[in-house]
């Protein structure tokens, strides 16, 4: 299912700046209220890794990982990120602000997933 998402990923990730194909070693901005520059550092079998660079929102060196699970028949989107916190980060309100935004940005990309299996495109 990754292997046919990941000639679409544009359409399907929820921010602007993604190509049509993720691949190791790209570097592109990811578009949420200015560029928040990130290199894809792994694209496994039903994964991909981002690499927060300078200039993200985030700060840079975080590890975010995207990942398709399957339990039966129900498959799920997994999202892991690891790595420092930003400054702002620091504060309560900030960072749950931030939970909230990244929560709903993953919730959606899950969504296009679903859809997208649902109509046999992926």
């Amino acid at each position: 299912m990754f292997a046919r998402a990941n000639t679409m990923m544009n359409r399907l990730f929820p921010l602007k700046g993604v190509p049509k194909t993720i691949r190791a070693g790209d570097q592109y901005c990811l578009q949420a209220g200015g560029c928040n520059p990130v290199k894809v550092t792994e694209v496994g079998m039903r994964h991909f890794t981002y690499l927060s660079l300078p200039g993200h929102a985030e700060g840079p060196g975080k590890h975010i990982t995207f990942t398709l699970e399957k339990n039966g028949y129900t498959i799920y989107l997994v999202v892991d990120a690891r790595g420092p916190k930003a400054a702002w980060q620091r504060f309560p309100l900030l960072n749950d602000g931030n939970y909230l935004f990244a929560k709903g940005m993953w919730a959606a990309f899950a969504f296009n997933m679903a859809k997208a299996a649902e109509a046999g495109v992926i």
